[in-house]
């Protein structure tokens, strides 16, 4: 494992910037990508830079149950705001939060996944120590579920 520690978001956001502009030019083919505020700086450098992402695919990480992908709340609206609409994708995945039955919808993203493998997941970290959305206590392995969030 290889942990650095940062100036500052804007540093880190650069170094990770700089991890994602490499492997494309080791030929990785999906990033995992996240929400809320840590990677909006990522985001601005990918979206000024000359990159071309529209042969990768993004699997996202995280979606709210119930929002409508046009709501500025949601993650599929994040997504697009900050990313999708200025850096078009080859394939764009974002959980359903609106599905009928999220359970079957939660196995039908761990089939995406399975088929096509992040090869870069962009996580952030939260004040109760949460990552990605699995607070704490949830088992390492467990794949794509519904979420009860801390508040």
């Amino acid at each position: 494992m290889d942990v650095r520690v940062f100036d500052g978001k804007a540093a880190a956001s650069k170094a990770a910037f700089n991890v994602i502009k490499d492997a494309m030019g080791n030929g990785i083919q999906t990033l995992g990508l996240a929400t809320g505020s840590s990677p909006v700086d990522l985001y601005n450098d990918m979206t000024s830079s000359d990159l071309d992402f529209s042969k990768m695919t993004s699997v996202n990480l995280d979606e709210y149950v119930g929002l409508d992908t046009k709501n500025d709340q949601s993650y599929h609206y994040f997504m697009n705001e900050h990313l999708f609409s200025k850096k078009p994708f080859k394939q764009s995945f974002v959980p359903d939060g609106q599905a009928a039955d999220i359970e079957q919808a939660a196995k039908d993203y761990d089939q995406i996944i399975e088929e096509h493998p992040i090869d870069i997941q962009l996580l952030g970290i939260g004040r109760n120590g949460h990552i990605g959305f699995n607070e704490p206590g949830t088992p390492f392995d467990e794949g794509t579920h519904k979420v009860t969030l801390t508040q």
